[in-house]
């Protein structure tokens, strides 16, 4: 327990991340505050090696703290992989996705609609989703450095009204984020149909009033029988657009590749729009028996993901306002209504 002035070397700290709204603060933890002795944990920034303090809560999560948290602890970016390598890659690939759906929410920047009828790769899924009256979608969404990053939506009808599952991937190749954001929303719509059945009276208030949404469990419930545009149209407007259409991107000729040169040139170009990126290896004993290693990924720039309408720092965050400019040519108000996918 030190306090951030007594440590030596970078301290990353909560102002080098999107601000919490006011309502944060005195609720659900404290203001950042260099004299208060807190938990530290040493971090490696991916590109240069070098090495920094954090706060704890961004790299455990789950854990009860003695002391008052700064921030609230989430899974994104821990993955886990083969080696350490892999493990950063997949934290770094899932922290690509969450800011690509968080921008293209907030930001109002719709996805490409896309035709997935003659993708082989998921013929069987299509065909057992059929049979079972499930719907399959998907999108693809802007992303940092044009890396595929796709979002899914699962749709099947219940006694109330249409209940989504959804689901979002980025990979090196556009087949690959297809293919990882179809089977996550596929693998939950079963668990979200049977939640809906026991959540009517929540899912009525969220209705009235979407901004009411305040734990992690409320956001898939907002779709369920939802009549707003935004909330059906999960995965574009557009006429859907084949895949073999749209244009390959460089990232593709990594996506057979070891994961080391691909992790690289992510972090290397990250960092050179100003995005740090950060890891901290968190391997069990157990996990390392298998040949498994477990790493949390940070990269405080980007949009991070919360839960409860009144924790959204994504809103507060410039790079949010910077990726409406890019996207739109002027400042457009971010949409002030919750995201459906927790």
């Amino acid at each position: 327990m030190l306090r951030a002035r007594d440590l030596e070397g970078r301290v990353i700290t909560p102002n080098d991340f999107p601000a919490y709204p006011s309502r944060y603060y005195g609720r659900h933890g404290a203001p950042y505050s260099a004299d208060e002795p807190h938990e530290w944990v040493v971090v490696e920034n991916l590109a240069s090696g070098e090495s920094a303090w954090i706060p704890r809560e961004y790299i455990y999560y789950g854990e009860q703290m003695a002391y008052r948290l700064w921030a609230l602890a989430t899974s994104s970016g821990c993955a886990t992989g083969s080696s350490i390598d892999e493990a950063k890659l997949f934290g770094s690939l899932e922290l690509i996705e969450r800011d690509a759906f968080i921008a293209s929410w907030y930001g109002r920047i719709e996805p490409v609609r896309l035709d997935l009828r003659d993708l082989s790769e998921l013929r069987a899924t299509f065909q057992r989703a059929q049979l079972l009256e499930i719907t399959l979608e998907a999108g693809l969404m802007e992303s940092a450095l044009g890396v595929p990053a796709v979002i899914s939506a699962a749709t099947m009808t219940s006694e109330l009204g249409d209940v989504t599952s959804v689901g979002a991937a980025a990979h090196p190749s556009l087949l690959g984020a297809i293919k990882g954001a179809v089977k996550e929303a596929w693998t939950y719509i079963a668990e979200r149909a049977r939640v809906a059945e026991t959540k009517a009276e929540r899912i009525a208030q969220l209705h009235a009033n979407p901004t009411d949404a305040e734990e992690i469990d409320d956001h898939p419930l907002l779709v369920v029988g939802s009549r707003r545009p935004e909330y059906i149209n999960l995965c574009g407007t557009n006429q859907p657009v084949p895949v073999q259409d749209l244009p390959r991107t460089d990232w593709e000729r990594y996506q057979h590749g070891p994961p080391g040169p691909l992790l690289a040139q992510l972090t290397e170009r990250l960092a050179a729009e100003g995005i740090d990126v950060w890891s901290h290896v968190q391997t069990s004993d157990v996990e390392r028996g298998m040949g498994l290693e477990t790493v949390m990924v940070v990269a405080p720039k980007l949009l991070p993901i919360d839960f409860g309408w009144y924790l959204q720092r994504a809103l507060q965050a410039p790079r949010l306002r910077e990726l409406i400019r890019r996207h739109h040519g002027t400042d457009v108000e971010p949409r002030q209504l919750p995201r459906p996918f927790s």
